[in-house]
């Protein structure tokens, strides 16, 4: 990691940022609800584990990107991976129905640091503290103390661990645009093929077994920052950039890499580190 200080701190909402949106999933239909409506499994979370989940819409575009935890038998927390929960909760309300479910939008301030040999999909909650651990980094989400210290530094090799680990945070230029195969969300099994109906369940099943899709989430090094939801140019390509971090030489970034330029592009000398596919 580089040693100047001020581009960390420059670059930090480039990165993992320092705050971040939760939505928690309360009541008896808890989890039948979030089973109804979100792409991923949800029947074998058990209680203190998380697990990677994808809220699509109809054309299987991928509205939000959550690491949804079941904190107890009728209880979920999402922390969004990109967006608003008070707006991810109004969009949910509309198909609550009958459901003895509550939605409450809440904020958190996320700290986040490197690990060496996590145990990934943990859940870790206290009382006003949330630890998830993804294996190569763990996100503290603290819910009561919005002056808690941050380390640059620590948060700044998580954010590259997580880069690194091909986990994406979607900015808004992503948000509702990408199917599920250009964020590789098969791999990290947000999406299912088994789980029977959810939204954009069809689309999900005819991009896997009849393939076709050209985009696909890839790692990359830049010669400098560039902000999340930048389009890149080299030759011949073109890419929707989204989370980054510093590394020793530079910057390193998640891509989703398409064959077409587009019009809006920066020319950068781009280097393809790593592609992820399901």
């Amino acid at each position: 990691m580089p040693t100047d200080l001020s581009i960390k701190t420059a670059c930090s909402d480039w990165s993992l940022p320092f705050d971040a949106q939760v939505l928690r999933i309360e009541g008896a239909d808890a989890l039948a609800f979030a089973q109804s409506q979100f792409a991923s499994d949800l029947r074998q979370l058990a209680a203190g584990r998380w697990q990677w989940c994808a809220w699509l819409d109809a054309q299987g575009r991928v509205r939000a990107l959550l690491q949804l935890a079941r904190t107890d038998e009728q209880s979920l927390l999402a922390l969004l991976r990109g967006g608003s929960g008070t707006a991810l909760a109004q969009d949910l309300r509309r198909y609550i129905l009958r459901a003895r479910v509550h939605l409450t939008p809440q904020r958190a301030w996320l700290r986040a640091q490197p690990l060496t040999a996590g145990d990934s999909g943990a859940a870790e909650l206290e009382t006003s503290r949330l630890r998830l651990d993804a294996g190569t980094y763990a996100l503290d989400l603290h819910f009561a103390d919005p002056n808690l210290a941050a380390d640059a530094a620590v948060h700044g090799a998580a954010a590259l661990a997580a880069v690194r680990a091909g986990h994406p945070w979607l900015p808004d230029a992503a948000r509702g645009e990408l199917l599920p195969p250009a964020l590789s969300l098969l791999r990290l099994q947000a999406v299912s093929l088994g789980k029977g109906c959810y939204p954009g369940q069809e689309l999900v099943a005819r991009l896997h077994y009849r393939g076709g899709h050209k985009r696909r989430l890839a790692r990359v090094r830049l010669p400098a920052p560039q902000a999340p939801g930048t389009v890149v140019s080299w030759p011949g390509h073109a890419a929707l950039l989204l989370n980054g971090a510093a590394d020793a030489t530079g910057w390193e970034a998640l891509a989703v890499q398409s064959e077409s330029t587009a019009a809006a592009s920066i020319s950068t000398q781009t280097i393809v580190l790593e592609e992820f596919s399901d």
